[in-house]
């Protein structure tokens, strides 16, 4: 009786004991798993940051594991199409994880739901894949793994601890329960170890089939995708070549009339004047640079009357031409009154006068001969002056020569090259000249900043 009693006695001391930890094991604070997303392609900055917050770590088989997901656009552009793809590695969703429309640049939402796993024992861990489309359209994938999210069997846990109580409480009886009970346990062991194994072969096969799934889905993509932008190309290359057929009579007409001229004259003021400065006894080459500039100043203004200025594919390609002009014009407005200048430019009725026509000119009419020896006794005598001139000459000379050849990309499948060296080296040297201004530094760097880069040889 008093055996019977004491063994009664252990058996709901051992109950008591398990009861109270199970309970104290329910209402133990949760250990929360915080988890953020890692980069799983190459992507072009950071759209979607995913973060999840895994209330518990440890859980039984069967117990649902409450999950917070916040999604986050660090972009300030929209981004659409968002969908999610549960890896399930021994872990299900309680629902299907949705998320209608897009998420707005600079903004958070948050995705609640539960996750529960059928397995008796060991760690795991899902993941959780987001698929979207960025600002520019383009499909992008971000990965998020949970875990290692631990399920334990209460059974085993429990059935250790009371064979360490009956130990502690029954030293007599000890010995024969701990050898049953290792006996029961190895057994135990071996049969959680063979369903391990089975575990892992079931799902070496599951992940074989979803990797052969999604190659094949990646694969039907790249395709889709291939056709999709082999097809924008060629209408963009329709539009491209229609507006151009539009646009290139004009142009050309333009051109023919009026930019190409200016450049002709443009061109060969810095040759003539390196030759006269080299000689600058020789008379002829005195007429000619005297010619070229004057010539040089009435076809701009041929151009103004006509048809009202430059027009460029680039706005600020037009801004800076003005600027250079304007910088050009003052110097050369220093070697006599701009009413002298204007009187003669009337006088010239043919903007593309030859150099002999424009020479009879100059010995007909006195002004012409007056305007002549004044400003060749300024260049003469203020050689840095005029040199600053050239210098503002130099930039409008780049900037028409690349944007007269710039039109016939399309017709000749090749953009022309911009002289880069060139111009950044005479920004350099005008910066520190008397008619710079800031607006030509802003208009001439975002001009640059429109110049698509010498493509790599």
């Amino acid at each position: 009786m008093a055996l019977s009693k004491f063994v009664g006695g252990a058996v709901f001391v051992v109950i008591a004991a398990v009861a109270i930890q199970g309970v104290s094991s329910r209402f133990a604070p949760p250990l929360p798993i915080r988890a953020v997303s890692q980069s799983t392609s190459p992507v072009k900055g950071l759209d979607l940051r995913m973060d999840a917050l895994v209330r518990k770590n440890v859980a039984r088989r069967g117990e649902e594991i409450p999950v917070v997901l916040t999604l986050t656009n660090v972009s300030p552009r929209p981004l659409t199409a968002l969908r999610f793809e549960w890896i399930s590695n021994g872990f299900s969703l309680d629902r299907t994880l949705a998320f209608p429309g897009g998420l707005a640049g600079r903004s958070t939402a948050q995705l609640s739901f539960n996750v529960s796993s059928s397995e008796a024992r060991g760690a795991f861990s899902p993941a959780m894949v987001a698929w979207w489309r960025d600002g520019d359209g383009i499909e992008r994938m971000r990965a998020l793994p949970l875990g290692p999210l631990r399920i334990e069997s209460t059974w085993q846990t429990r059935t250790i601890w009371l064979a360490h109580v009956f130990q502690l409480t029954v030293k007599d009886l000890g010995l024969p329960l701990v050898l049953a009970f290792l006996g029961f346990w190895f057994k135990k062991k071996e049969d959680d170890r063979a369903k391990v194994d089975r575990d892992a072969a079931e799902e070496r096969a599951l992940k074989d089939r979803q990797a052969a799934e999604s190659r094949a889905l990646a694969d039907r993509k790249a395709a889709d995708d291939r056709a999709t932008s082999d097809r924008v190309a060629a209408e963009d290359r329709a539009s491209r070549q229609q507006v151009f057929s539009i646009l290139l009579p004009k142009s050309h007409d333009d051109a023919r009339l009026y930019y190409l001229p200016m450049q002709g004259a443009a061109d060969m003021i810095p040759q003539v004047y390196g030759a006269y400065r080299m000689n600058p006894s020789d008379m002829s080459l005195a007429d000619e640079l005297f010619y070229q500039l004057i010539i040089f100043a009435r076809r701009m203004r041929h151009i103004q009357l006509n048809i009202g200025g430059f027009y460029f594919r680039s706005l600020a390609g037009e801004e800076v031409l003005a600027l250079t002009w304007t910088g050009f014009k003052r110097r050369l407005d220093a070697s006599a009154s701009k009413a002298e200048i204007a009187e003669v430019l009337d006088l010239i009725q043919d903007p593309m006068a030859s150099l002999a026509s424009f020479n009879h000119l100059t010995r007909s009419a006195t002004l012409v001969s007056v305007l002549r020896t004044k400003v060749l006794a300024w260049v003469a005598a203020h050689p840095d002056d005029f040199g600053e001139a050239i210098l503002f000459h130099e930039l409008f000379r780049i900037v028409l020569s690349y944007e007269l050849n710039r039109i016939y990309a399309l017709w000749y499948d090749r953009a022309p090259e911009f002289d880069f060296e060139a111009w950044r080296g005479i920004l350099e040297k005008v910066q520190y000249l008397q008619y710079f201004t800031p607006e030509l530094k802003r208009h001439a760097t975002n001009y640059e900043a429109e110049i698509p880069p010498k493509p790599r040889a």
